[in-house]
This record gives structure tokens, sequence and C-alpha cells, in this order.
């Protein structure tokens, strides 16, 4: 299983749940570029960027843990100790 890019060799995967509940939202952290948000966005899913915070860039990781607990976003960045 994965995905086929015309810019990309090879074939990419990625794990992302499949639901016909609630529509997944996404928070990209700060390490990936803002652009991924448009990609996510585009590809039908509510997404935001740690730019999108009222901190920004400087969120620690522990606001970008309570933020996306709160809003039921999933982190694209492994982040330790979600629960």
């Amino acid at each position: 299983d994965g995905i086929r890019d015309h810019c990309v060799t090879g074939v990419q995967t990625c794990a992302l749940p499949i639901s016909v509940g609630e529509p997944v939202k996404f928070l990209i952290d700060a390490q990936l570029l803002r652009g991924m948000r448009r990609w996510f966005s585009d590809a039908g899913f509510d997404a935001m960027h740690t730019l999108d915070l009222s901190a920004g860039n400087r969120s620690t990781d522990e606001q970008i843990r309570r933020f996306a607990r709160s809003d039921q976003r999933v982190p694209n960045s492994l982040l330790p100790n979600l629960s």
C-alpha cells in the first residue's frame, strides 16, 4: 500500500486513519513546512500549522499537546506522552 506521486521516486506510504465518522483534524508541527497544511486541506482534512497557534512556532511541546487534545487534532509528528 502506498501513494504514488509523479514528483517522487518509489512509493510513499502513510498511515492516515480511515473512518466514516468525524473527519480527522491535523496539527502540523513547526519542523514541517506550512504548505503541508494546504496539502492536507486539499486532501479533504481539517488541518492547521503551529504557526496558526497564538504563540506560533514558539509554542512549547506541552502547549501543542494540550491544544491538540482540546481541539481533537492529530499532531503529525511524534510527541511523547500524548495521553
